[in-house]
């Protein structure tokens, strides 16, 4: 196999692992008015994604590009080759447009996230804590909806009971919400627990409520920066380890994983 195609492999690896460290979603971030919230905070890339979102919801599809466009700027998605990027790019966009032609039908789900990071924290021999479960994912949907309320349709309307019934979402927020969890789970200490420990810091249970004790060790997590550290040494070990051919299936079988059709 020709070093440019193990390259671009790794590159795009990286980029799927989740990019540099933008920003980091909080619990702090939950707001009871995601779409004011969402006008505020520029700074945060995720506002920029929003709007474009907002314009997607029309259902054309140069909007749908421009969307997929801001998505691969904002998570600093390597695209040092075009061929590659585009390619994914596409796939991301023609998903989109046939989820909206036929009328939300959709393989995406919390579930397909799920076994999407799974496979990939497997894939790399990631340590444990980077392994996720449907409360983590469902967690992070609600701390990002502040900002991202235009990527949530269901999230924010009267159909509540509709969506949970399907548990299904859209191939650009599938994509957009395993992306930033990938990246939380590299660089964010609230995000570096185990189900386990997620619980032992609520007092034994299953909350997303704050808790002085989950404060404190996330305020000393943030000061040590062990686990972001051997994440970073985990991948760039896994990555090495993998053979051409893993390196090259090894994006379009977490496309697949995550319900992204062709």
């Amino acid at each position: 196999m020709k070093k440019r195609n193990l390259v671009i492999s790794f590159v795009l690896l990286l980029g799927l692992l989740g990019g540099s460290a933008l920003f980091t979603i909080s619990r702090s971030t939950a707001n009871s008015n995601p779409r004011a919230g969402a006008e505020k905070g520029s700074a945060n890339p995720l506002v920029a994604v929003n709007k474009k979102a907002r314009a997607a919801r029309s259902g054309d599809e140069n909007a749908i590009r421009e969307l997929v466009d801001e998505m691969f700027r904002s998570f600093d998605v390597a695209q040092e080759f075009g061929e590659i990027d585009e390619s994914v790019k596409e796939r991301l966009v023609q998903a989109e447009i046939s989820h909206r032609t036929n009328r939300g039908k959709s393989s995406c789900s919390e579930y397909r996230i799920v076994h999407a990071v799974n496979l990939l924290a497997d894939r790399v021999g990631a340590p444990h804590y980077t392994r996720t479960n449907v409360f983590e994912v469902r967690r992070l949907r609600s701390n990002v909806l502040i900002t991202t309320p235009e990527m949530q349709e269901p999230r924010h309307k009267n159909d509540l009971s509709k969506a949970k019934k399907q548990n299904t979402m859209s191939p650009i927020e599938t994509f957009f919400v395993a992306i930033t969890l990938i990246q939380q789970k590299r660089h964010n200490p609230e995000y570096q627990l185990t189900n386990d420990e997620w619980i032992a810091l609520h007092g034994g249970k299953r909350t997303s409520g704050t808790g002085q004790k989950f404060s404190d060790e996330m305020a000393r997590r943030r000061v040590d920066s062990n686990r972001s550290e051997e994440v970073r040494r985990a991948v760039e070990r896994g990555v090495s380890n993998m053979s051409p051919f893993e390196l090259l299936s090894l994006p379009e079988e977490l496309l697949n994983t995550l319900g992204i059709e062709r």
